[in-house]
């Protein structure tokens, strides 16, 4: 017998026995039925036979196990502890029944057993606790196959490496003994915390990719995914991370009877686009991207669902907004909704105190006086900003809100933009009328000023200012929607904001009181709207200094639970003030990557693990990890997924295991000495905060730093099997891109030095020397995007791009060009970035893989095509067919919605499998995924 000490499974290599007549039968309770159809199609995938299934119904007593003893080679029975199929009298001489005793009142262990009934061969046993015990058992057989399973999809045996699939010999004969016994977990909560800001994270999620995450999860035996949304804002200035439309903010006046946000209650909403120009991402239409990414965008401003054509860059008018909400929703609910089936919760939440828009114009609307238009600028010629971007803005309405806030003037601009002040602009900033004449975005019939050209006006309201609306109002508005709109989430978290962090909030400061007062408000109207929704806290912090426990002594215990994100960007240890926390449940947040690198790789292995091990240490009951990609922080969370219910796991045993299931077990030790070498503190740090997340900046360093990506490149050639070497061709691109950084850097520095030398004194031997750095800028940036074209894989990996291209290299390439041509005239192409794709060969982008499928839920599948040159008109097939069929595959042809991107959608009545093939010009140019039809893709229905 071997012992697994990352899975903490024993495996004994089994005997093979002649194939014919051979049958593998999984016999399951009808109430287990997808579990029991994973345990299928993962042994389907690991030996290359499809196993029969047998649903044995509770009331028809031993015979159906009976004539499975007579009908099978093998038997997997997949059950609870309490199961009467243990009962039967050739199966209950064998089961060793202290280790399910033990799994009686737990809460989704499971166990597997390997037992001999009689003369019959070695049996099976797969048995879990729990609503969700049995998917746990049958995903933790699955990784007894040799299955691992990571958030952006999973890594499976390669049928095409050298010596086929490991487990192949045992197709038609009795599988390797397995034992497994895990009875309860670390934490009770195991999950992850998507961030939203930035297109890398869940700002580009859409339904199916929420879904894709939500499976993934329940696969690593997880059941939390949680969600922050930045909170409304008075917008005082133009600012970033407001107004997200996750959690719509408002009182319940503003709802429709179903729960709708009505169009006067909505505000301008967005999640990141490519033209929104936030966070220093750069507005640029896809169509102007260079290295034929544009390709791979249908459209110029670009995310997915729930954004549309009519919120792009946000929305322009209330219905708009209102509408962005219900689709955001809808989008949340039927995520959630899946999440419920799996033993997946949700969690959505605010930040406090909470901020909320004030109440628009009673029935007597101010009177304003003729405006007179003035020139603007940004320092702003009235004092005050009430909002930038306002669709509700008329002058009525932004008189009202000056003299709400008791000043006498208003100033419109832009159609959307209100301010108010005290004092007139001077006169010399006045100009003609109609430069003031955009029409008011709530009133086209009114002028709202135009483009840094401001209304300014004095105004007479009638009545009192009403007073605004509570927080406790605010927050019946947001249970009330919820309610309506998402009943299938399970937790509502309130969040301490960042500056509390880097501001060193005081438990003296009247902020902390005001988050105190909100709370009992949350909680209020908790209580009086939805009871069964569990509350917690969360946030940079676990509360204000001193004492960061004080929120244990000052919340009641309804709240359900505490935590908060590692401090410093998880730099710093767990705050050892968890241990002072004794009235609550209390969970930690490590960080699976930092937001200053995050355009970089980052590999948080070692330290996930140290903080999990603090948490325990302190009586934590909840592990969450806070992240924005997905594909590249996969090392990281699944050993965070493991450790969860394997305490003894070491950095050391989970590379070890990630690289003998991912690149094969000949080339494992070496790779995994290589990943170890660089995991956590040990990774050269390439990029940082400047002005958004994961910033270049011109500046050379040693290259020594990157000797373990020439190790890595070394042992490719001794990688076999199409998905092994898929799979580690990504990991090479991606190191080839942070390479590609740091070369770009270093010739960014050398055209800055150039471009300095050139202006102050432009001779024929400075120019020279400018237009060669600026080649080699260019040849060096043209490295560093191939190699991170060469590893998309999903939304992340796109928004990594959008970053870079609009970002890093605007202040690279792009703002330096109109001073370039002034010295050197026309551009000649090698000094421009290239517009067509410049890697070797084509690429099939699946940015969405999902693995189950609702009851009758269509399956949407989108395939992106990266080619090398310019293509004749490209065609993308989709080949399907049953799970396990000897049947030849079905054709189906994608649609193509726009550029090189295509899209099919179809109904799927029981499980399949699929790959996808691309042709331009008649030409076969790739195959997804790498290695098919002998590898391919599969999709279980959940019935």
């Amino acid at each position: 017998m071997m012992f697994h000490p990352v899975i903490g499974l024993a495996i004994v290599l089994g005997v093979v026995v002649p194939a014919s007549a051979f049958q593998r039968t999984v016999v399951h309770h009808p109430n287990d039925d997808f579990a029991a159809r994973e345990i299928r199609r993962y042994t389907y995938l690991a030996t290359g036979a499809l196993p029969t299934l047998l649903s044995c119904q509770p009331d028809e007593g031993f015979g159906c196990l009976d004539q499975a003893l007579v009908d099978s080679g093998e038997l997997v029975i997949l059950t609870h502890p309490g199961s009467t199929l243990l009962q039967h009298p050739r199966l209950k001489r064998a089961i060793k029944r202290t280790q399910i005793a033990a799994l009686d009142g737990a809460t989704n262990g499971h166990l597997i057993q390997t037992v001999q009934i009689d003369t019959f061969a070695a049996t099976k046993l797969v048995i879990g606790a729990g609503k969700f015990g049995p998917l746990y058992a049958a995903y933790t057989f699955a990784e007894g196959l040799g299955v691992r399973f990571e958030l952006a999809g999973e890594i499976l045996p390669d049928p095409t490496a050298v010596g086929g699939l490991p487990l192949g010999r045992y197709a038609h004969s009795v599988l390797p003994d397995m034992a497994a016994f895990a009875p309860s977990p670390l934490f009770d909560y195991r999950g992850l915390q998507p961030f939203h800001d930035f297109p890398e994270g869940p700002d580009w999620w859409d339904t199916q990719h929420y879904k894709q995450i939500i499976t993934q999860l329940s696969k690593m035996k997880a059941n939390f995914l949680g969600l922050h949304t930045y909170p409304y804002a008075d917008q005082k200035s133009p600012t970033t991370g407001t107004d997200e439309p996750t959690v719509w903010v408002g009182t319940v006046d503003g709802l429709t009877a179903d729960g709708s946000v009505k169009p006067e209650a909505a505000y301008p909403t967005s999640y990141a686009n490519t033209l929104r120009n936030e966070w220093g991402y750069g507005s640029i239409a896809t169509s102007d991207y260079s290295w034929g990414t544009s390709e791979i965008f249908e459209t110029d401003c670009w995310a997915p669902p729930p954004t549309d054509a009519d919120s792009c860059p946000q929305p322009t008018t209330p219905e708009a907004s209102a509408a962005f909400f219900e689709r955001t929703s809808t989008m949340l609910n039927d995520s959630f909704t899946h999440g419920n089936l799996v033993g997946v919760e949700g969690c959505l939440g605010t930040e406090t105190p909470l901020s909320f828009p004030a109440p628009p114009s009673g029935p007597n609307p101010c009177t304003a006086a003729p405006a007179t238009c003035y020139q603007d600028s940004e320092t702003r010629i009235l004092p005050y900003t009430v909002a930038i971007t306002d669709p509700h803005t008329t002058i009525e309405r932004c008189a009202y809100e000056c003299y709400a806030k008791n000043y006498t003037l208003a100033g419109v601009e832009y159609a959307q933009a209100c301010f108010c002040g005290n004092e007139l602009p001077p006169a010399s900033k006045k100009l003609d009328p109609s430069k003031c004449n955009m029409p008011c975005a709530g009133n086209a019939s009114e002028e709202c000023g135009g483009s840094y050209t401001m209304a300014v006006y004095s105004f007479t309201c009638s009545g009192p200012v009403p007073p605004a609306p509570s927080s406790r109002a605010v927050y019946d508005g947001i249970f009330t929607r919820l309610a309506a709109k998402i009943p299938s989430l399970t937790w509502y978290w309130v969040w301490t904001p960042e500056a509390w962090e880097w501001g060193k909030m005081n438990s003296n400061s009247p902020v902390f009181t005001d988050a105190v007062a909100d709370l009992g408000n949350a909680m209020a109207s908790r209580n009086a709207i939805n009871p069964s929704l569990k509350m917690a806290t969360n946030g940079w912090v676990l509360g204000p200094l001193p004492d960061r426990s004080i929120f244990d002594k000052t919340l009641p215990t309804t709240w359900d639970a505490i935590t908060s994100i590692d401090m410093n960007t998880g730099h710093d240890p767990v705050d050892p003030t968890y241990a002072n926390v004794t009235h609550h449940a209390k969970w930690v947040i490590p960080w699976m990557e930092d937001d200053p690198t995050l355009t970089a790789p980052q590999l948080w292995v070692n330290r996930t693990l140290e903080h999990m091990q603090d948490a325990k240490t302190y009586g934590c009951s909840g592990l969450l990890g806070i992240h924005w990609r997905t594909k590249e922080t996969g090392p990281q969370i699944m050993a965070m997924l493991q450790k969860s219910w394997n305490p003894t796991l070491t950095s050391q045993l989970f590379w070890m295991d990630w690289a003998t299931a991912a690149f094969g077990a000949n080339v494992a030790p070496a790779i995994a000495a290589v990943f170890n070498s660089v995991d956590s503190f040990l990774m050269p740090i390439v990029v940082g905060w400047t002005g958004g997340p994961g910033k270049m900046i011109p500046q050379c360093k040693n290259p020594s730093m990157f000797e373990f990506i020439s190790t890595l490149e070394a042992i490719a050639p001794q990688v076999t099997g199409m998905a092994n070497v898929d799979r580690f061709a990504f990991w090479l691109a991606h190191f080839a891109y942070m390479r590609g950084i740091v070369d770009t850097e270093c010739a960014w520095a050398g055209f800055n030095t150039a471009m300095a030398a050139a202006t102050t004194s432009p001779t024929p031997a400075t120019k020279a020397a400018l237009l060669t750095s600026r080649i080699a800028l260019i040849s060096n940036a043209t490295i560093m995007m191939t190699a991170l074209q060469m590893s998309f894989v999903d939304v992340g990996t796109l928004g990594t791009y959008m970053n870079i291209e609009g970002h890093s290299l605007s202040d690279a390439i792009t703002s330096a060009n109109p001073a370039l041509v002034k010295i050197l005239g026309p551009l000649p192409p090698a000094a421009m970035p290239p517009r067509v794709f410049s890697g070797k060969n084509a690429s099939i982008i699946v940015p969405t893989l999902r693995t189950t499928l609702g009851a009758h839920e269509e399956f949407e599948l989108r395939a992106l095509v990266l080619a090398p040159t310019a293509q004749p008109k490209c065609v993308t097939t989709l080949f399907t067919r049953g799970i396990g069929s000897a049947s030849p595959f079905t054709a189906i042809l994608f649609s193509n919605t726009g550029r090189s991107v295509f899209e099919v959608v179809r109904l799927e009545e029981s499980d399949f499998e699929y790959y996808v093939s691309a042709t331009c010009g008649g030409d076969l140019i790739g195959v997804y995924p790498a290695g098919a039809p002998v590898i391919t893709q599969s999709v279980v229905i959940m019935a």
